[in-house]
């Protein structure tokens, strides 16, 4: 079993030459995924989430590196981030979200 304070990282495979490698967000982080993505409303005096906001911090922050010729040596940094189009920023969302969610029973018992 590892560690609280080992960092949990895993590829995601985009396509057969594609991938990716998120890390899991420390808390730390997701506080500040939610604090930069809180917007509040002065006159309401109600705090709202920005979605968009929130999936591109996390997006940031959870992406390591990537690598393959789908990404045209571009460095990983927020504009590039949101350049990917649109699916294979979702697969990449989801794989963030599903780390952050906790290993798997299977993950567990390796």
């Amino acid at each position: 079993s590892m560690g609280f304070f080992s960092q949990q990282i895993k590829v995601v495979q985009i396509d057969p030459e594609n991938t990716v490698t998120i890390r899991r967000l420390t808390f730390g982080e997701s506080q500040q995924v939610i604090s930069e993505s809180t917007v509040f409303d002065i006159i309401s005096e109600t705090a709202s989430l920005d979605f968009a906001k929130n999936q591109a911090a996390k997006m940031r922050l959870g992406i390591v590196s990537w690598d393959g010729p789908g990404f045209e040596g571009r460095e990983v940094n927020g504009e590039n981030v949101s350049a990917l189009p649109a699916d294979v920023g979702r697969v990449i969302l989801q794989a963030i979200d599903a780390l952050g969610a906790g290993l798997s029973a299977a993950d567990q018992k390796k």
